[in-house]
């Protein structure tokens, strides 16, 4: 999944297979960006983290929710100096 972070800072993608998040392009120093990820009518779909996101311990990369049109929302701040997107806060399970 391509993503262009001067197009905004919400980017909705409803996966219809496993899937990989890619590098977004474009990013400036200390933009948040949030992805809703929504699982399609099959479900069990997984998203692959490009290693340019960057998880902790006390936060660490979320397991997306699988059950079928359930919606999970993670949110990421760039960093250009490490250059990552560091996970600020991730929510899941919303109808």
């Amino acid at each position: 999944i391509s993503v262009d972070a001067s197009l905004g800072d919400l980017f909705t993608v409803t996966l219809g297979g496993n899937r990989t998040l890619d590098v977004p392009t474009n990013p400036t120093n200390g933009q948040t960006i949030i992805f809703k990820i929504k699982q399609d009518g099959v479900g069990t779909r997984t998203i692959t983290w490009n290693a340019t996101y960057q998880f902790t311990t006390d936060l660490p990369q979320p397991t997306l929710s699988t059950a079928v049109n359930i919606s999970d929302y993670v949110g990421f701040i760039y960093d250009s100096v490490t250059p990552k997107w560091n996970c600020l806060a991730y929510t899941l399970g919303y109808t």
